[in-house]
């Protein structure tokens, strides 16, 4: 950035942050058209502060950037982004803006685009260019918004994988990015596994990705084999992430549990096995559980993996459960975490450890009393659910905000019962925090379903969520709206968009949403009306 347009640039934010009323949103859209250079940065920097309420500018905003002038154009970025999620008529603007001679525009145009998500797929092929950047925040920024976009994002993946040997501060959001495109990386991912260096962020990626990365497991148990120590653990961790379909690599970790002397390696392959529900670490299992003699957590393990293979049914079932109960209150934050993420697994078949887990929201450990907090929505029957709702309202008040998205989650699992959160989760769907919002409406559509005050209030942060590059949360999103009936009609619009998504799983919510919210009948009626006006 030059140093005349850097003065600039702080001289009209300083002077929007000290403007003390908001300006007339048309009359700034007028500056921002006709006034000259200083005027028109000054406008956009305007509408920049009022934020949402500004949203009507956004067109004149969008031909802002292609203004003459880098000042303007900068202050237009930044005001697009303040008033909210762009729309996909930007996209060709931003795409134009990646070219930009100045680093903080090609900057800001790639986060522009990452808001957009899988809207902004025809800027994929800009957006790998900018891989290359001679920035690295631009290239930072390249990467997330290809993340953002998802799965749409293939032709991005090699660009992507070199990326993998960038600085570690990109290392770190490529790797994110290679996630969240899933299984359209996995093929490439797997082909580099045996690199040195790139080679064990594939793996860790592909773990990231879960299930769908099943066809590399042939080549990570390969890979195993004369890994070192922390390579195995990367490799064993990444094949309990892979789940049952991982189950070829059930001889090898067995191997690592019965003879390794690493304790570290035996317990990563040990969690690994129940993980991929390896019916053959079964008598491995219950022979560890039946010699502990209390010096390792090897045993506990072995009790989860023993849970997570048989199930509650299963004839061990007496024999495991109590040594997850009692390491609820072991000495160790982690090993109180293990147990915990343990009994939500088995769900309502650990019944008996409510009262433990109930213990736990009141851990000096956060993680541990948010672990807790899950496991009880899973394991709890609805009427000790209730109960607790006192316990959890208070934990709304947390200051650890996974604490407070967690208590939201909960609470709207809980539904109705759980109608005391109700003033806190309306505060909260005001904050400036943008996932509270959006837990707090997921929870809300699930306490008040049929509040229209609420629902109207719900609807902006869960049509937010539609855009996320989860397709869990995408889905979640769109399940919720339908929850709210017609209430929610003002997001048809956005749920019809995601008809076309690329996750199947939130294409069927999308429509479930839909019918929901404009029954069959409304929509055949709406169908109708045209040709009966052509008559």
């Amino acid at each position: 950035m030059d140093r005349a347009f850097s003065t600039l640039f702080f001289v009209l934010l300083s002077g929007s942050l000290l403007a003390s009323e908001k300006q007339d949103v048309a009359a700034l859209v007028q500056e921002l058209k006709t006034g000259k250079p200083p005027v028109r940065a000054r406008a956009a920097a305007e509408l920049a502060r009022q934020g949402s309420d500004a949203a009507s500018a956004v067109p004149a905003l969008i031909d802002a950037l292609e203004d003459e002038w880098v000042g303007v154009r900068h202050e237009a970025l930044m005001a697009l982004q303040r008033i909210g999620p762009p729309v996909s008529d930007s996209v060709p603007a931003f795409q134009k803006l990646l070219k930009n001679d100045h680093a903080l525009i090609r900057e800001r145009a790639a986060h522009a685009l990452g808001l957009l998500g899988p809207e902004a797929k025809p800027a994929v092929g800009d957006l790998t260019m900018a891989l290359t950047d001679k920035e690295i925040n631009v290239r930072h920024e390249a990467a997330a918004a290809l993340g953002e976009i998802g799965p749409a994002a293939k032709p991005a993946v090699p660009e992507l994988i070199k990326a993998l040997s960038d600085e570690q501060a990109l290392k770190v959001q490529t790797a994110h990015a290679l996630a969240r495109i899933g299984a359209q990386a996995v093929p490439q991912l797997t082909a580099i596994i045996k690199d040195k260096g790139t080679g064990r962020w594939a793996v860790r990626i592909l773990g990231e990705i879960g299930p769908p990365a099943a066809p590399a497991v042939k080549a990570l148990c390969a890979e195993l084999i004369g890994a070192s120590d922390d390579e195995g653990c990367d490799i064993m961790q990444t094949l309990g992430q892979i789940g049952p379909d991982a189950a070829g690599a059930a001889s090898e970790l067995i191997e690592i549990v019965n003879n390794n002397k690493d304790e570290r390696l035996r317990i990563t392959a040990a969690n690994a096995l129940g993980n991929i529900r390896a019916t053959d670490a079964v008598p491995v299992f219950k022979k560890l559980i039946e010699e502990d003699d209390g010096m390792s957590s090897l045993p506990l393990v072995a009790a989860g993996g023993l849970l997570l293979i048989e199930g509650p049914q299963g004839e061990d079932f007496k024999l495991a459960l109590p040594k997850l109960i009692a390491a609820l209150d072991n000495k160790s934050g982690l090993i109180r975490r293990e147990a915990a993420t343990m009994l939500r697994e088995i769900g309502t078949g650990a019944g008996t450890a409510v009262p433990a887990l109930s213990r736990g929201l009141h851990d000096r450990d956060p993680a541990v009393c948010v672990d807790c907090l899950w496991a009880l929505t899973t394991v709890a029957s609805a009427g000790e659910l209730k109960k607790l709702v006192p316990q959890v309202v208070e934990l709304l008040s947390s200051k650890i905000p996974y604490v407070r998205y967690t208590a939201c989650y909960a609470l709207g699992s809980i539904g109705p019962p759980a109608a005391e959160a109700v003033p806190v989760l309306e505060i909260y769907l005001r904050q400036s925090d943008a996932h509270l919002q959006l837990t707090s409406a997921w929870a809300l559509a699930r306490i008040r379903p049929v509040d229209q005050a609420i629902a109207e209030e719900c609807i902006a942060p869960l049509v937010s969520g539609l855009r996320l590059p989860d397709a869990h949360a995408r889905a979640q999103a769109a399940m919720t709206l339908g929850l709210l009936g017609p209430l929610a009609s003002p997001a048809i619009e956005p749920l019809n968009g995601l008809l076309k998504d690329d996750d199947d799983s939130v294409r069927q919510a999308a429509r479930d949403a839909i019918h929901k919210i404009q029954p069959p009948a409304t929509n055949r009626k709406s169908a109708n009306r045209p040709a009966s006006n052509a008559r």
